[in-house]
């Protein structure tokens, strides 16, 4: 299989694929998450769409539970 128009053959889909999948569930994941603050949920959109693979990781190790709460 080979998508011209897209300058891709079925090994470049078979890594992008799943590096789509993973994003949009990670994106998903953050925008649902109710542990978060409506702050703290804008940030980690903000993280996730400008740092890519790094801002998906530091979201699935630091910021999935919300613990940490903002000080009042």
């Amino acid at each position: 299989m080979n998508l011209l128009f897209l300058n891709l053959g079925t090994q470049e889909l078979i890594i992008i694929l799943p590096l789509l999948v993973i994003f949009v569930y990670t994106l998903y994941h953050a925008t649902a998450n109710r542990n978060l603050s409506s702050n703290q949920r804008i940030l980690w959109i903000v993280i996730i769409l400008l740092t890519n693979i790094l801002g998906w990781i530091a979201y699935w190790i630091i910021g999935k539970n919300g613990k940490a709460k903002a000080r009042q």
